[in-house]
């Protein structure tokens, strides 16, 4: 069996973060999380940016570079042509979070099908129309959309594909477009399975909570020092340690996290390796990326923090706008902030709900932050 695995976006609308696929949420990138279901098969991972290839930790995968000349998704696909052995092959997006058994019941579709899925937002993706069982029609984005199926981007093609990808021409937006091979294959209907496309930096948020919640199984093999409360599901790796704290799951704790003294941490949350929580500091419902200290009075909720960030001592985040209106671009009644990797707030800096900051930002001591 062999599987493509798409890696070549920018990940534009993630910005401040970078690379999408090689983000971590509890402790594995996207894209490992993804592989994970296929170990044992033949893996090419297509890129354009060769840091992929520093991040992807599963054994086995073979990197191939997308052809300069053919961007897009089927531009993507046909860069494997010359890999691709047998008759029929898989191809998966490597920035999507999901149930594992959709990747188990493509596993069991004939060649030549698309996985769809039900949503309640169909006009955010591409909208399938169905004529006994096979794609009749797709449209990117509809205004007004004429069902609720969409195509997720998990594919059993033939190797018929490359050919039909050969005849196909670039788009509007100067791209090839797998969208255009789709007519006429076969649908496997997802219903109820869960299945995240992570477009923004707080969609981040809800992949993480179902991450530590359904897919990562329980275990503290940290150690615990003093009078410390541990509700709910919590996941506790290898030589952190909890001090004098309370958390409330679901949360996740990578290796050489430091928490404490009288700390709170209150899920979904995922503090990911050598994350360091001081005295009387406060996460609720963040994800505080590798290397991130806030050790003195901080407060941070409802939140994605990149890596290496410093807090300085008394710096806040706040999450509820006073007239309690949604919070934008987020559309959500609380969120806080997302912060880029390398940023310094310092000592009693404040931030306010919806603030997006970029990389190597620094924030003056007492400073206010907020979007203009």
């Amino acid at each position: 069996m062999e599987v493509v695995v798409l890696a070549g976006g920018f990940s534009k609308r993630m910005r401040p973060f970078e690379l999408k696929p090689v983000l971590t949420i509890a402790g594995k990138t996207i894209i490992d999380r993804a592989l994970e279901s296929w170990k044992g098969h033949n893996i090419y991972v297509v890129y354009r940016d060769e840091r992929i290839k520093d991040y992807v930790k599963t054994e086995g995968v073979t990197f191939v570079e997308q052809l300069e000349d053919m961007p897009g998704t089927a531009g993507a696909i046909y860069s494997v042509k010359q890999y691709i052995k047998g008759n029929s092959f898989f191809v998966i997006s490597s920035d999507h979070v999901l149930d594992p058994k959709i990747y188990e019941k493509m596993q069991k579709s004939k060649p030549n099908t698309v996985c769809i899925k039900r949503v309640n937002n169909p006009e955010k993706y591409g909208v399938v129309v169905l004529e006994k069982n096979k794609i009749s029609e797709i449209v990117e984005k509809p205004s007004n959309p004429k069902t609720n199926l969409v195509n997720i981007g998990i594919y059993h093609f033939n190797r018929s594909i490359f050919n039909e990808i050969s005849k196909i021409d670039i788009s509007p937006r100067g791209e090839y477009e797998i969208t255009d091979t789709l007519i006429g294959k076969n649908a496997l209907i997802i219903e109820d399975e869960v299945w995240m496309d992570l477009a923004y930096p707080w969609e981040l948020l809800e992949a993480a909570r179902y991450i530590i919640s359904e897919l990562e199984p329980e275990r503290n093999e940290g150690e615990l020092i003093g009078q410390n409360t541990i509700l709910g599901k919590v996941i506790i790796e290898k030589s952190a340690r909890i001090i004098n704290s309370t958390i409330e799951g679901p949360v996740y704790i990578g290796k050489n996290v430091s928490i404490g003294p009288y700390s709170y941490i209150k899920g979904p949350a995922s503090l990911e390796d050598s994350v360091d929580i001081g005295i009387g500091t406060t996460v609720k419902n963040s994800i505080l990326m590798q290397g991130t200290k806030a050790k003195h009075l901080n407060y941070i909720g409802d939140s994605v923090i990149g890596k290496h960030v410093n807090f300085g001592a008394g710096s806040v985040i706040a999450n509820l706008r006073f007239d309690e209106a949604p919070i934008q671009p987020m559309n959500t009644r609380k969120f806080g902030a997302v912060i880029g990797d390398n940023v310094k707030l310092g000592v009693n800096s404040m931030i306010m709900p919806g603030s997006i900051i970029q990389n190597n930002t620094i924030i003056y001591p007492g400073q206010l932050y907020k979007n203009t």
